[in-house]
């Protein structure tokens, strides 16, 4: 091929939308939340975008450089924004959680298939499509190198949750990694560790799901607990706290993004907000898929701690229940028992 010519990359004329991402181990309430923010006028439907995650994760661990990433952010942001803006790629699976038949702007998304496209910020007549709405899996800390890398304004809304009550979750699918082309995943090793995990954990398969599941865990939270000590313009929603009292949330929410929501109240009926329990989620089948039937409990908030946490400790090693433990009092330090 002869010598190849190495450019700096760069985009000077772009759009730059402000962006609003939407962050969390899975597991934690992202798609609850979504559907408040989906509600303000201005924000685009959401999406979740497996290339931006991937530019993203590959930035963060040095396989793309600087300019390069700059550039390619920027067309990628520029190109879903335009695709928003006249409904290009809208997700019309009636099923989906992100679909847009379950927003209340769906007419209005429709509509523009009709548009033309002359003036880009014109949206449904007399709205604008101001700020692009991004979810993302388990980014964390690495979104951090974003900062310097989008001309635009971010705002980082990340979802949490005490770690005992992830571990239904991320046992159910877990296998997932390195053994189904579905799982997107970006992973390395021969045997398709996720890249959150360092490079001690290039055998992953030899683990059982259930370490499997505690290890995936335990490391997020290492890098959960990065993101929340280096970055300062973030709002965060714990989810035990958010599900009993949502209304103080939801109003930090509006006043970090400057922008107000529409349909809280119907918002709130759809996801059975407040609880008098964290467990009494909706019976979905995609929640369901997931191991949140196996959270479903008589049992007092108190007693369920303590039953959940007693179960994990008999699935696994010390040595891997004592890494999730470690997690469990970072959180309980930092956001407190719901009890």
């Amino acid at each position: 091929m002869g010598n190849v010519q190495r450019y700096n990359f760069s985009r000077p004329n772009h759009l730059s939308p402000d962006l609003i991402i939407l962050d969390g181990i899975s597991g934690t309430g992202k798609t609850m939340v979504m559907r408040f923010l989906d509600s303000i006028s201005g924000v685009g439907p959401a999406y979740f975008d497996s290339g931006f995650e991937q530019m993203t994760i590959g930035a963060y661990l040095g396989e793309i450089r600087t300019d390069f990433l700059r550039a390619m952010l920027s067309l990628h942001v520029d190109q879903r924004y335009y695709d928003q803006a006249i409904s290009r790629e809208i997700n019309l699976r009636v099923s989906d959680l992100s679909s847009i038949w379950r927003s209340k702007k769906r007419w209005r998304y429709l509509s523009q298939l009709f548009m033309s496209d002359r003036n880009l910020r014109t949206v449904g007549g007399t709205h604008e499509l101001t700020t692009l709405f991004v979810i993302v899996h388990q980014l964390l800390d690495s979104t951090l190198n974003l900062d310097y890398t989008y001309d635009g304004q971010i705002k980082r809304i990340l979802c949490v949750r005490h770690p005992y009550y992830l571990y239904d979750h991320w046992l159910s699918y877990v296998n997932n990694f390195g053994t189904n082309p579905r799982e997107l995943t970006l992973t390395f090793g021969k045997h398709g560790a996720p890249w959150f995990l360092s490079s001690e954990y290039s055998n992953f398969a030899r683990f059982s799901n259930m370490e499997k599941a505690v290890i995936c865990i335990s490391n997020l939270f290492e890098r959960q607990d990065a993101l929340l000590a280096e970055c300062e313009d973030l709002f965060v929603v714990d989810f035990e706290r958010f599900v009993l009292g949502p209304r103080d949330y939801l109003s930090g929410i509006e006043s970090f993004l400057g922008k107000k929501m529409n349909s809280i109240p119907s918002n709130l009926r759809k996801e059975c907000l407040p609880r008098a329990h964290i467990n009494a989620s909706r019976n979905l089948p995609i929640y369901r898929k997931y191991g949140a039937d196996k959270l479903k409990t008589n049992l007092s908030h108190q007693d369920d701690f303590a039953a959940r946490r007693d179960k994990i400790m008999q699935s696994v090693s010390k040595k891997t229940f004592k890494q999730l433990e470690s997690a469990a009092h970072s959180y309980e330090s930092r956001f407190g028992l719901w009890f």
